[in-house]
């Protein structure tokens, strides 16, 4: 039996599954509406849940299948370099045009906190400042995303593909969420990055 290099891992790719477009689609018009709409229930929240728990899903799956993870067989490092890699040359460029035109947009929040969304840790602002500024609230998912894309191949590292611990993470994610609300504050907590890390791990078992 041969087994496959760390470069044929490296650049194996991951299956097309039109559907999982199709479900990024219904997320972002649930957020629209949410926006425009004033509905009995929360659309915004169903929407983020979706994008965040499909990000676990897919990202999970690319780091097990490329071995991305710390401990990897072969030179997982250089395939981590790579997968990083490839999401700052995916994500930043268009993330940093639109930073770009909204610097030329009267938003007093972008203009005042540029440092915060260039690196990007927008969510930690909004958090800090308690409100979401003019026209610049949602690129706290995208500052969570990155937070995730960093941080996750390092935990699945030390989790493996087992469910328990998985599911201990969502729970642990849920606790904070619960806690924080309880005993600091229970307003824009679900922007911190913690708070969310039972949706990705959800995301990761039903991968």
């Amino acid at each position: 039996m041969i087994l496959p290099s760390s470069s044929s891992l490296a650049s194996s790719p991951i299956a097309y599954r039109p559907a999982l477009n199709g479900l990024r689609a219904i997320a972002v018009w649930l957020v629209v509406l949410a926006h425009w709409t004033r509905a009995p229930f929360p659309l915004g929240e169903m929407g983020r849940i979706t994008f965040f728990v499909l990000s676990g899903y897919l990202i999970s799956g690319i780091i097990w299948k490329q071995q991305l993870y710390p401990g990897a067989p072969g030179t997982w490092g250089q395939r981590l370099r790579t997968f990083y890699q490839r999401r700052i040359l995916r994500i930043l460029p268009p993330y940093y045009l639109a930073l770009l035109l909204g610097a030329l947009l009267p938003l007093a929040t972008l203009r005042e906190y540029p440092g915060w969304f260039i690196l990007p840790v927008s969510n930690l602002l909004f958090y800090r400042l308690n409100h979401w500024g003019e026209g610049v609230g949602h690129y706290w998912t995208m500052a969570v995303d990155e937070q995730f894309y960093l941080f996750w191949p390092l935990l699945l590292g030390l989790v493996g593909r087992r469910t328990p611990p998985l599911l201990a993470v969502a729970a642990a994610g849920l606790l904070f969420r619960i806690a924080w609300s309880a005993w600091v504050s229970p307003n824009f907590v679900l922007v911190l990055f913690p708070s969310c890390l039972d949706m990705f791990a959800i995301g990761a078992v039903l991968r």
